[in-house]
């Protein structure tokens, strides 16, 4: 594969995982949520060999059920998809 191609699907993903992250401290200014931590094969690629992962897995803190609710609300106005466990925040499942 092409090395330039490379660079950019990889400057790519970075981007959509910037975007999600802001819309996740967006969530945090709003108080809809306490905090959250990042995990899965995302997080392990931190610490290992990297590896392709499809998705990106959220551990969130909340107060009540109803912000869970709310988290949804939120991304429903945001028009983001939701689907199965997924809610796809800038095309990111997560």
């Amino acid at each position: 594969m092409d090395k330039e191609y490379v660079k950019i699907q990889q400057e790519m993903k970075v981007n959509s995982l910037l975007k999600v992250l802001r819309e996740l401290n967006i969530l945090k200014m709003k108080r809809i949520v306490i905090d959250y931590a990042i995990g899965g094969g995302i997080a392990k690629n931190y610490y290992l060999e990297p590896q392709f992962t499809y998705d990106l897995d959220i551990f969130i803190m909340i107060d009540t059920m109803d912000d869970f609710h709310n988290i949804y609300t939120h991304f429903r106005k945001e028009k983001c998809k939701i689907e199965n466990v997924f809610i796809c925040i800038k095309d990111v499942p997560v």
